[in-house]
């Protein structure tokens, strides 16, 4: 961590420090740290660049929330020559309606069509419903059935990109504002969680980031100098800019510890 955030302050975009200063400094950090674990340590084999062509390609998958992540690690790395950024996010998508959008097949259209070294999938935003399992037939949000298919879903794509041998991050929902979003989450992040432990990929959790002290929805949060910023959009759900570039502190942060994104150049500042 030291030398991702040595390289955040020798470059333009140093305002990256943000997720550093929230975690490693501020009290609030604490209370993240004790209420969610760190992502599990799952990669120690892995490489940034696995096809060897000089540049991490990270393709982001998934829903809305996963088109403003993909915006914020752009504008963080844009001019990084290192780094590309696919975006293969697609609004009002998610795993409970194939019916609407097959994410299995759309997946398989995504790894024809580019090498990718890293995903980023976020899920879920829009999954608090009814599950469409096939053949006309329906499982209601809640009821029987309804968490073995989603997981199995769930399962099924992460295993699709580790067979790819893509270094994969799920990230986990943010606190969201509302009873009814708010349970759908609380339902969905621990399915998250397990299946990633259970498969190899890497779960980043969100919920104490984004959350007040009690655990509960806020719009403000601190910025890198504990000011409070209004960090999340007015429907509960969203980021504002600001707020996705919060976000995209934390993976980077989470990729930087395991597939070390900065050292070398870190190194080589140290040097001159």
């Amino acid at each position: 961590m030291q030398k991702f955030a040595a390289h955040l302050r020798s470059t333009r975009w140093a305002p990256v420090i943000a997720v550093v200063a929230l975690i490693g400094v501020c009290g609030s950090a604490r209370a993240i740290e004790d209420r969610d674990p760190a992502p599990p340590a799952t990669s120690a084999a892995r490489t940034a660049d696995i096809d060897g062509d000089g540049v991490m390609t990270v393709a982001v998958l998934g829903d809305s929330l996963a088109d403003g992540y993909w915006g914020g690690l752009y504008r963080k790395l844009a001019r990084e020559e290192r780094f590309v950024f696919l975006r293969y996010a697609r609004n009002s998508t998610g795993l409970a309606r194939p019916d609407y959008y097959d994410w299995a097949e759309a997946l398989e259209e995504y790894l024809a069509e580019d090498p990718i070294d890293t995903a980023v999938v976020s899920m879920g935003a829009n999954d608090g419903q009814a599950l469409y399992a096939g053949q006309g037939q329906w499982i209601q949000l809640g009821a029987e059935g309804w968490e073995d298919v989603y997981r199995e879903r769930v399962e099924a794509m992460m295993q699709r990109l580790v067979d790819a041998g893509i270094n994969t991050y799920w990230m986990g929902l943010p606190a969201v504002r509302g009873r009814h979003l708010t349970t759908s989450a609380q339902r969905l992040n621990p399915i998250y969680e397990q299946a990633a432990q259970e498969i190899g990929v890497t779960f980043i959790p969100l919920w104490a980031l984004t959350a007040d002290a009690d655990g509960n929805f806020t719009s403000y949060l601190p910025d890198d100098e504990g000011r409070s910023r209004l960090m999340r959009h007015n429907d509960g759900v969203h980021f504002t800019s600001r707020g996705y570039a919060m976000i995209a502190d934390h993976i980077l942060m989470v990729m930087d510890q395991e597939l070390a994104l900065f050292d070398a150049e870190v190194e080589e500042e140290a040097t001159q």
